[in-house]
């Protein structure tokens, strides 16, 4: 007891500095707080990783949909540009045509030799001008379907476009977690 009195008289004095080493640490108590705060950490780790992942599977969800949308907009283009190749191809046609055989004018159908001439020469007119207006009816439906296919065309490129972007931004997901899950480890 004589001891414990001395260590009380020279504490109350200032004489013992707090530099005396005082018990250590519990090993005990130090483990179970490491363990407290790598549990922290795993938490962490896991709710992030779990946002990542819900990010990722959201991005693959859009990036297949723009996959779809670009292979379904190619294809309609691709079979409008078709459709536009067999107008101008009947288009072609009928300008052949009309070039070969040229309607009969006014001074034609006067000076022709007989009456089953003339009739010849009229019936001629009459499918020529049948035609002419069947030829303007096909550049309109040319015109109108090569727009069309330009439109299509630059859809098909749009998307395939924004599906490289989003692929690009899947693999950029898909590297931050598991550069994430490796510091996690």
């Amino acid at each position: 007891m004589p001891s414990r009195l001395l260590l009380l008289v020279l504490l109350s004095a200032g004489l013992l500095s707090s530099t005396v080493p005082v018990q250590a640490d519990d090993p005990v108590a130090a483990a179970e707080r490491a363990v407290s705060a790598l549990r922290e950490k795993a938490a962490e780790a896991t709710a992030e990783l779990e946002t990542g992942t819900r990010r990722l599977e959201a991005d693959q969800r859009r990036l297949d949909r723009t996959q779809r949308q670009a292979a379904v907009a190619r294809r309609e283009a691709d079979a409008a540009q078709e459709a536009v190749a067999r107008s101008r191809s009947r288009l072609a046609v009928v300008v052949a045509a009309a070039y070969r055989n040229p309607a009969p004018d006014d001074l034609m159908l006067i000076t022709t030799g007989g009456p089953d001439a003339l009739r010849e020469a009229v019936l001629a007119r009459a499918d020529l001008d049948h035609v002419r207006g069947s030829e303007q009816d096909l550049l309109r439906t040319a015109t109108a379907e090569r727009v069309r296919a330009e439109g299509l065309v630059r859809t098909a490129d749009q998307l395939e476009t924004s599906a490289r972007d989003r692929q690009r931004t899947v693999a950029r997901t898909v590297d931050a977690l598991r550069a994430l899950a490796d510091r996690s480890a």
